[in-house]
C-alpha cells in the first residue's frame, strides 16, 4: 500500500503541500484497501508457521534442528553491533 494512503488512513495530514493534493475522492477505494488491512497477531503468528514449515521441509533429512535455525537466524538479526565487535576481540 502506498505510503501517502497509509499516512491517510491513520488520519495524518500528509507533509508539506502534498496532502492539498491527495485525491480523498475516491471512497470506495479507500474502503477497499482499509478492508484489505489485518491488525493483530493472527497474521505475524501465520506467516511464523509457514516459514517454520518452509525450514522443517529445507532440513528434514538432516540432523540439523530447524528451531535451532531459526533461533540462530533470529540471534544474528537482533544482536548488538557491539557484540560481533567483542567476539571479534576474543
Amino acid at each position: 500500500m502506498d505510503v501517502k494512503v497509509q499516512e491517510f488512513l491513520m488520519g495524518h495530514v500528509l507533509p508539506g503541500n502534498q496532502d492539498t493534493y491527495f485525491d480523498s475522492s475516491k471512497v470506495e477505494k479507500m474502503r477497499i484497501l482499509y478492508s484489505k488491512l489485518r491488525f493483530g497477531r493472527v497474521t505475524v503468528e501465520n506467516k511464523f508457521k509457514v516459514l517454520k514449515t518452509a525450514v522443517a521441509r529445507a532440513f528434514e533429512d538432516t540432523d540439523i534442528d530447524p528451531d535451532q535455525v531459526i533461533e540462530q537466524y533470529v540471534k544474528s538479526k537482533h544482536a548488538h553491533p557491539t557484540d560481533s565487535a567483542k567476539k571479534n576481540e576474543q
